[in-house]
């Protein structure tokens, strides 16, 4: 069978249906020094941070979910936008994000995302593995079953994400690989949803960036299913 595009909710009574959970503590490493971490910085963004372009923040190592956790909860009003420092980004990545948010300003707006698939008759969700990988169709169609992968570019407005999402406790305990998972699981429960922003996005690693890729845990080993 192909893909379901269905208006089977994902949401029942406020609650979702996440899975089966672990309970892991929660033990972020520090913050290095920021001497320590900048020799290791090219010279091209150390030029730019002198300049004033740009700024770095060190803080403790919460795996990837130091990606959002941090600026969301210094800048709660403000959008965000979520990268990767290993991945190449188009010139105009900024502007078609900016475009599909204005066009859907209560949405999570998306570079690339994922079609999750539903065993209507069960009434559950497939696997990841099942699903249909960087979905390229319904740009601009928001849907609750398109799962964004915040690292190829993403664009959160304020309050898209429901309040739980700044729980880092619950989220290290929870998905402390997955912070996609994560994301979007807060994204739903807040009743709200992601919208495709482009249809011919394709993903370009950093040469030598993905020796320890994050998605060889949880793809291979079965962490975005938790």
């Amino acid at each position: 069978a192909g893909p379901v595009w269905t208006g089977v909710p994902l949401m029942e009574g406020g609650l979702i249906p996440i899975g089966r959970f672990g309970s892991r503590p929660f033990n972020p490493k520090p913050s290095p020094s920021a001497p320590q971490k900048e020799a290791q910085l090219p010279q091209a963004l150390l030029d730019q941070v002198n300049q004033g372009l740009v700024e770095i923040r060190w803080v403790p190592d919460v795996r990837s979910h130091k990606k959002y956790h941090y600026v969301m909860r210094e800048f709660p009003d403000s959008l965000i936008v979520t990268l990767d420092d290993d991945l190449q980004y188009p010139d105009d990545m900024l502007e078609n994000l900016l475009h599909c948010y204005l066009c859907h300003p209560d949405k999570v707006s998306a570079m690339r995302a994922h079609l999750t698939v539903l065993d209507t008759a069960a009434g559950l969700l497939l696997p990841y593995n099942r699903w249909v990988k960087e979905y390229r169709g319904a740009t601009y169609i928001p849907s609750p079953q398109l799962f964004v992968t915040s690292g190829a570019g993403t664009l959160f407005p304020p309050k898209v994400l429901h309040p739980l999402a700044l729980d880092l406790e619950k989220a290290w305990g929870l998905c402390p690989y997955a912070d996609d998972v994560w994301l979007n699981l807060m994204t739903l429960l807040n009743g709200r949803c992601v919208v495709l922003a482009v249809d011919d996005f394709t993903m370009k690693n950093m040469p030598g960036s993905q020796e320890e890729a994050l998605q060889s845990i949880n793809v291979d080993q079965n962490q975005n299913d938790v």
